[in-house]
């Protein structure tokens, strides 16, 4: 999980127990690509899900964000990434 840019950078910034966040990051898509994971999703904390039953994550695709689509929006996100080879 993480928080976009506007998140944290916003006035009183982001404090979690008492730790202030020193940054946040609009594309997370990049930081996977970066250390060598082939592909990665981030999504809006709203879209994410738990099925109590089935004791599965559900994550909505109306929910899925871009570093475009997250630019300038406060929000709580989660990120997944893959290796394929």
């Amino acid at each position: 999980d993480g928080f976009s840019r506007s998140s944290v950078e916003r006035p009183g910034g982001m404090v979690f127990h008492g730790v202030p966040f020193e940054s946040g990051f609009d594309d997370y898509d990049e930081i996977w690509r970066n250390v060598g994971f082939d592909r990665s999703e981030a999504y809006d904390f709203a879209g994410i899900s738990l099925d109590r039953r089935s004791k599965d994550v559900r994550f909505d695709p109306r929910f899925r964000i871009t570093e475009q689509t997250v630019r300038g929006r406060p929000m709580c996100l989660m990120a997944r990434a893959y290796k394929t080879n």
